[in-house]
């Protein structure tokens, strides 16, 4: 631990030695839920491409599964000749 975490940890500790004990565990419970939604939040971010592989099941061919996607699509945007 770096000297400044110990200086700023020791202020905390000051401020806080004034409260009463509901207090002092309130903030012990949501320091606990911050970090359990961080862990949650590193868990999440190492999610990969391969975790799905295999997961879509079809009868068709890529091919099949390509011109499906193809034929799927809408184009709606117009573009004009600039003269």
């Amino acid at each position: 631990m770096i000297e400044i975490d110990k200086n700023l940890i020791e202020s905390y500790l000051e401020l806080l030695s004034n409260l009463n004990d509901a207090s002092k565990l309130e903030i012990i419970s949501r320091l606990s839920l911050s970090m359990q939604r961080k862990e949650e939040v590193e868990k999440e971010e190492q999610v990969s491409a391969s975790m799905f592989y295999g997961v879509f099941e079809g009868s068709e061919t890529a091919e099949e599964l390509i011109n499906d996607i193809r034929d799927a699509r809408v184009f709606n945007r117009k573009i004009e000749d600039f003269e």
